[in-house]
């Protein structure tokens, strides 16, 4: 009978364990979207902590007061930069509005000229088709301005958690602590500050590549003397936070504005481009990536292509981060197992 009860003791505890995990993938899977603003909070905190260290380092303020001058600072940069730019490209979209699609007929006639693009042609529908009627866009219009109030709700949620979570990082990094076994403090607190000064350095690489390619690709755009060189350049270090597909995205406005003037000046965009991103992806982020996690290319994009479809954009946006911070986790335990094992031959010599 003992052994009976032992193992229908086993059996209901291993069935426990399953119950658990199949509630807790089901409780992670109806929260995914809160989990992944909780994280992007995080990414946010961790940035301001290192900004406001940087601050009290070199002007001896309390952390307190360094806290305050980074937020800011950031602040007012993100207003001043917005209320510079945002007239001209208003400026702009109006112009594109009407210019574009004279634009794409010119494009379209010239291509009419060769067999091959009568044959291409017939693959890609007209710019009023693409654009439709005035319902649709309207349609349209209300839809965009409802998922910007709910783009701006995200925003305000990430930076509360961020700004709460950079004020007091103690607080909840021993609120998480608990969640363990005292005798495992020591060891994930080590793990947690890994963590912590990875993904800093991470921020810190992707910064670098983001000024980089914002200056690289605003010369570029001074030299073909494309309008709104400036936003388009801040656009596509903004979208350089999106690896691999960021770049994609931020040549589409810049490309069009070129096919206002002719098709030969939306190629040289394009070849403008091409050639920056060689440079980055050769030159730049080999260079500000020493002290980060080298995550190989098929590893990222696999990565940006299964949270992009899982979790939507919003997982193609911190699939990078959140990659970097997996492999920051499973590269800290790999270092605490090899520490422990060395332990007891070290004590034995």
């Amino acid at each position: 009978m003992s052994f009976e009860s032992h193992d229908l003791g086993q059996t209901f505890q291993k069935t426990l364990i399953v119950v658990g995990v199949i509630i807790g993938i089901a409780v992670f899977w109806l929260a995914r979207e809160v989990f992944l603003l909780v994280f992007a909070g995080l990414l946010l905190g961790v940035l301001l902590d290192g900004l406001s260290g940087l601050v009290s380092k070199f002007s001896h303020l309390s952390r307190g007061w360094s806290l305050f001058i980074t937020i800011f600072t950031l602040a007012f940069l993100t207003v001043a930069v917005t209320n510079l730019l945002l007239p001209g490209i208003i400026e702009q979209m109006k112009s594109l509005e009407v210019e574009l699609p004279a634009s794409i007929e010119r494009l379209r006639a010239y291509l009419r000229q060769y067999s091959w693009g009568s044959e291409v042609l017939e693959y890609f529908p007209s710019f009023r088709e693409l654009a439709g009627e005035s319902n649709a866009l309207l349609r349209q219009l209300t839809g965009a301005v409802s998922a910007t109030v709910f783009i701006v709700l995200r925003m305000v949620l990430v930076l509360v958690i961020g700004i709460y979570s950079a004020v007091e990082p103690k607080l909840y990094r021993s609120g998480f602590l608990r969640l363990f076994a005292p005798r495992h403090h020591e060891r994930i607190e080590r793990v947690l500050a890994a963590i912590h000064d990875r993904m800093w350095w991470w921020l810190v690489s992707i910064a670098g590549s983001m000024s980089s390619l914002a200056i690289l690709t605003f010369i570029g755009l001074r030299i073909l003397d494309l309008p709104l060189a400036l936003s388009l350049a801040l656009l596509t270090g903004l979208l350089t936070f999106i690896p691999n597909f960021g770049s994609i995205i931020s040549a589409v406005p810049p490309v069009l504005i070129g096919l206002m003037e002719s098709p030969g000046k939306a190629l040289a965009v394009i070849g403008m481009y091409v050639v920056i991103q060689f440079l980055e992806a050769h030159l730049v982020t080999p260079l500000i990536q020493r002290r980060t996690i080298r995550m190989p290319p098929v590893l990222g994009i696999g990565a940006q292509l299964t949270f992009g479809i899982i979790f939507g954009f919003l997982g193609l946006l911190l699939a990078a981060p959140l990659m970097a911070g997996i492999l920051a986790v499973v590269q800290s335990i790999s270092n605490e197992r090899v520490v422990m094992e060395t332990a007891p031959q070290a004590n034995a010599t």
